[in-house]
């Protein structure tokens, strides 16, 4: 009658004597009937003290034992600090699986922080095969997520996080973790202990709210680590989800104020970035609208340059007009000296002229195309913006913005096909722009060319008028 057992404990029975019934043979199935009984389960205490060995937990387990029990230990008040003696007893973690399966509540956990438990003892839940996705059950019973601070503090190594993704937990729970208030600084621990950083596709696929990114900047997280990243061979895809998973992309701005360096990219050039990483944002469908926002918070464009000399493919400027991008912008590109002899590249890339009608739209400075000559840009590329259908009406604000059309001589020098003025005639642009050609001082020997490139002499009648 294991009831008695409450009369063992009152009359002082030597519970170190649980040994001997180990070594005899004891059928532990036996301790579900303790529960049963209604024992009082305080006197586990007793058995830690009277230094029982906990390694016969795992005999438990093989007994069968009701872990749910365990639930009536944490009612009774027992103190869980004991675990640590589990561990040096060599207790088989993995039999924390059964717990799970049992229904445990695990809210229990918040008990072994304030018990003082030795948190680095995590690396033997890791070495012993634990199914890391019972973590999911820990959230669900509203554990105290704050005490992976405790985890850091005692020197957890990290880089079981592996195991974490290969068991298919839930990354979605990193929210929790950010509203139990989290030290997010300890990500810094992560790439010290060579994380392998390719386990963020795992977030992302999870659903993770990306806008704890700003709890990163705010505690002061070594945005260097961006390069590790990079060296794990990062699937950079992952962008396109921080973008649907409404990423606030005014923390870009953080990033500078932190010291990153954009003024900032500068840092991840120095460091080795791989920039190439840029093309596989547009392969990931990114919407690049939000590179508004890059400018909205304060970002310093003059810093194109180094995209360039690092090799960027300028090919994703495409994307850019594809997207609606507010081409707005490109005014302040001017204003932070951007060199605009990179045009070239955008050109030589297959850029679609026919953006420039967004250009237009969108308010740009013309008289940025000034610079564009200065710079030597290569003016053929106005076959390109005639095959893409660019909507001519737009050389009338070229003309109200001053530019210099002594410039057209560089259209004859580059072999432009002149049958593209049928389409200035075809798109009502407004002749009398012809007087400032003359003004200044146009080659008119190149009326020659437009001759043999068969222009449609009709609209002479429109030059005179």
């Amino acid at each position: 009658n294991w009831a008695d057992i409450g009369v063992l404990s009152a009359s002082g029975v030597n519970w170190s004597d649980i040994d001997v019934l180990s070594d005899a043979g004891i059928n532990w199935s036996g301790i579900q009937a303790l529960s049963v009984a209604g024992i009082n389960w305080d006197d586990i205490d007793v058995l830690s003290s009277a230094g029982i060995n906990w390694s016969d937990l795992g005999v438990m387990s093989a007994a069968g034992i009701n872990w749910t029990d365990i639930d009536v230990l944490s009612d009774a008040g027992i103190n869980w600090a004991n675990v640590q003696d589990l561990s040096v007893a060599g207790i088989n973690w993995a039999d924390i699986d059964v717990l799970s399966d049992a229904g445990i509540n695990w809210s229990d956990i918040g008990a072994l922080s304030v018990a003082g438990i030795n948190w680095a003892d995590i690396d033997v839940l890791s070495a012993a095969g634990i199914n890391w996705s019972d973590i999911a059950a820990l959230s669900a019973a509203g554990i105290n997520w704050s005490d992976i601070n405790v985890m850091s503090d005692s020197g957890i190594n990290w880089a079981d996080i592996g195991s974490l993704t290969t068991a298919g937990i839930n990354w979605s729970d990193i929210d929790v973790l950010s509203g139990a208030g989290i030290n997010w600084a300890n990500i810094q621990d992560l790439s010290t202990a060579g994380i392998n950083w390719t386990d963020i596709d795992v977030l992302s696929e999870a659903g993770i709210n990306w806008s704890n990114i700003a709890e990163m900047s705010a505690t002061g997280i070594n945005w260097e680590d961006i390069n590790v990243m990079s060296d794990a061979g990062i699937n950079w895809l992952d962008i396109g989800a921080l973008t649907v998973a409404g990423i606030n992309w005014s923390d870009i701005g953080v990033l500078s104020i932190t010291g990153v360096n954009w003024e900032d990219i500068g840092v991840m050039s120095d460091a080795g970035i791989n920039w190439s990483g840029i093309q596989s944002l547009s392969v990931a469908g990114i919407n690049w609208d939000d590179i508004d926002v890059l400018s909205d918070a304060g970002i310093n464009w003059a810093n194109i340059g180094e995209l360039s000399a690092s090799g960027i493919n300028w090919d994703d400027i495409n994307i850019l007009s594809s997207t609606g991008i507010n081409w707005a912008n490109i005014g302040e590109l001017s204003t932070s000296g951007i060199n605009w002899a990179d045009i070239d590249v955008l050109s030589g890339s297959g850029i679609n002229w026919a953006d420039i009608a967004a250009m237009s739209s969108a308010g740009i400075n013309w008289s940025d195309i000034d610079v564009l000559s200065t710079t030597g840009i290569n003016w053929a590329d106005l076959e390109a913006m005639s095959t893409a259908g660019i909507n001519w009406t737009d050389i009338d604000a070229l003309s109200a913005t001053g530019i210099n059309w002594a410039n057209i001589a560089d259209l004859s020098t580059t072999g432009i096909n002149w049958d593209d003025i049928d389409v200035l005639s075809e798109a009502g642009i407004n002749w009398a722009n012809i007087g400032e050609l003359s003004v200044s001082g146009i080659n008119w020997d190149d009326i020659n060319v437009l001759s043999d490139a068969g222009i449609n002499w009709a609209n002479i009648g429109e030059m005179s008028a």
